[in-house]
């Protein structure tokens, strides 16, 4: 049986994906339903089929979910989109 690990937060307020998607450099809109999905040590967007892989969820009402990510992972995403956001 494969496990796998999830830590979900909640951010004081809002995330405008839009804002963020900019210094990303993703050029696609999201809509407010939708999540930015991004490798969490490049922070560029997810390819298709990666399951077993780390990954992170950005949500805009404030939620962020890492999947599969270490505490150093998940320490030093939230540093470098900390400079962003």
């Amino acid at each position: 049986m494969t496990e796998y690990q999830f830590a979900a937060y909640a951010l004081a307020g809002e995330l405008d994906l839009n804002k963020v998607r900019s210094p990303l450099g993703i050029s696609r809109k999201y809509r407010w339903e939708e999540p930015m999905m991004l490798d969490p040590l490049t922070r560029k967007p997810l390819s298709e089929g990666r399951v077993e892989e780390e990954q992170v969820y950005l949500y805009f009402f404030g939620g962020v979910v890492f999947f599969n990510c270490s505490e150093k992972t998940i320490r030093e995403f939230a540093l470098e989109m900390g400079k962003i956001t």
